[in-house]
């Protein structure tokens, strides 16, 4: 089994991956510097946030996820899809 392969099957065996640390075996490089490789990198911030405080909420601490998160999820959703998409088409690029 290749290295990449059995890293896959470590991610693939626990519920509680890191969506970031599962990105970096898949592409060989980070969401963060992804972003702002394609001049987003301002999103990194709010995504490290919501991550901090769905980990809190998930280990005990239903105050994590509050109202004034979830305003600024509303708030900024159309600015971190906009990046997702930006760093999609970078990989997808990479594909042709």
């Amino acid at each position: 089994m290749s290295a990449k392969r059995t890293e896959f099957a470590v991610f693939s065996s626990g519920v509680s991956c890191l969506p970031f640390a599962f990105y970096r075996v898949a592409f060989d490089s980070t969401y963060k510097g992804d972003l702002e490789a394609v001049g987003h990198g301002q999103v990194w911030p709010h995504l490290a946030q919501i991550q901090e405080r769905r980990n809190l909420f998930a280990h005990g601490q239903p105050q994590a996820i509050d109202d004034a998160l979830v305003q600024i999820v509303v708030e900024r959703l159309k600015v971190e899809h906009e990046a997702w998409i930006a760093v999609f088409n970078k990989r997808a690029a990479r594909l042709q």
